[in-house]
């Protein structure tokens, strides 16, 4: 284990994995909602809720049945509460609905909710709001708004549905002054979330994850633990808590003259040994998108033989997906093109990546394997998604992409799969 010495800003950020142990369900664990019912996904879409009156219906009967009505805190959330209750400033930042922080003891206002909470209900068109325990009282089926008769919905957010700017400002606010971050029960993987690790590293802080299962910011952690969280927080709680007298042992961010000549392009491949996943992610807080190629591609090169930098080159861009054009140009451009391509297409098995990153693939591009048809394809069920909702402009857009699809399948010799895309895009035109 780390040294955890010396902390006096702390930030717990907290995933669904804190709850398991009170009877509620995780999304992505061995046994999560997600992993037993893929498909489930897909219906959580605020789209879907919108325009569907069947989904509503399930939506709230998965309400009335949900466990987090008979869950109580568990020895995690009481570490974390022992932590907010002590002389150290801590803020707890959760990706969970379900308030067991507070009723573990943590103050309220100490604590963001990030995708809200399940114990308030709002109505999507007049945005009044009520407790979640009175619509349920009221109503055995599809409850509709008293004031104004819109729909309702718990007040916790849905995929597809934007973080409140305010509650995301606050939770950056606290992870760019902390000296410890421990992401606890999360795989780190839904955003912007996620990015709240990179960011505390970045600023200088310490990176704790307590998961079952890795995370993509494993390879910035400080310290990585594996244990049952209900044994780890604990443990791990009272540590911090003993050790918060003494003074605060600063790491070390790397050579500043390797970083200087990465960014121009010119380093001695023998100091490339000393590259590590948080070097690589403070190499690039403030830089150009031509140094950020000239980086890549001197990384990509040397990458080619160190299985070593390889993968630190996979964190790297799972951690700062934001760096997918300058990685992009230096395997178009670049001699060894193989490692980014690998991390590109690491990232986009895992991550939603922007439309115009595709465009900027020059059409018959080979060296980045399966990257360009993995974001096509991406494209195309986000369009899928929303043809119910908006049928006129999505309709046009999934045609167009299952032809971009079709494109880049081609490029890749899959004929086959590539005229089935290219069926299914005529089809849809001829409906239009």
């Amino acid at each position: 284990m780390t040294d955890l010495r010396g902390v006096r800003n702390l930030v717990v950020l907290s995933g669904a994995g804190v709850s398991t142990d009170s009877g509620i369900q995780d999304f992505r664990g061995p046994s999560g909602v997600w992993t037993l019912n893929p498909g489930a996904q897909k219906k959580a879409t605020y789209e879907a809720f919108l325009s569907d009156p069947s989904l509503r219906e399930s939506y709230w009967q998965s309400r009335r049945d949900h466990p987090v009505w008979q869950a109580e805190p568990n020895a995690a959330h009481l570490a974390v509460a022992r932590l907010t209750g002590s002389d150290i400033d801590t803020v707890v930042v959760t990706q969970n609905t379900d308030g067991l922080h507070q009723r573990a003891g943590t103050p309220a206002d100490r604590v963001v909710e990030l995708h809200g909470t399940m114990h308030e209900v709002l109505c999507v068109d007049c945005g009044h709001r009520s407790p979640t325990a009175s619509v349920l009282a009221r109503s055995a089926g599809v409850p509709d708004c008293e004031h104004c008769g819109g729909i309702l919905k718990t007040a916790s957010t849905m995929f597809g549905q934007t973080m409140a700017p305010a509650v995301f400002a606050r939770a950056e606010r606290a992870v760019l002054s902390c000296d410890l971050v421990l992401a606890v029960g999360t795989t780190l993987t839904v955003e912007p979330a996620g990015s709240l690790a990179a960011s505390a590293v970045r600023a200088g802080a310490t990176l704790v994850i307590v998961n079952w299962d890795p995370t993509p910011y494993d390879g910035i952690a400080t310290a990585i633990v594996r244990d049952p969280l209900g044994e780890a927080l604990p443990r791990i709680a009272a540590e911090v808590l003993e050790g918060a007298s003494s003074p605060r042992p600063r790491p070390a961010l790397g050579p500043a003259d390797l970083a200087a000549d990465l960014l121009r392009g010119e380093v001695d491949p023998s100091r490339l040994a000393e590259v590590t996943p948080t070097f690589l992610l403070h190499l690039f807080e403030d830089t150009t998108p031509d140094e950020e190629v000239r980086a890549l591609t001197v990384l990509s090169r040397a990458a080619a033989d160190d299985p070593a930098l390889r993968d630190c080159l996979r964190e790297l861009l799972s951690v700062l997906p934001g760096l997918s054009p300058a990685a992009v140009a230096a395997a178009v451009s670049g001699d060894h093109p193989q490692p980014l391509a690998d991390a590109l297409t690491s990232l986009a098995r895992n991550a939603a990546l922007p439309a115009d990153l595709l465009e900027a693939i020059p059409a018959g591009t080979t060296v980045l394997g399966e990257f360009p048809i993995l974001l096509a394809e991406s494209l195309v069920e986000a369009y899928e998604q929303r043809v119910d909702a908006y049928p006129a402009t999505a309709l046009p857009g999934l045609a167009a992409m299952l032809t971009e699809l079709a494109n880049r399948l081609t490029d890749a010799g899959r004929t086959a799969e590539a005229q089935e895309a290219a069926d299914r895009a005529a089809k849809i035109r001829a409906g239009l």
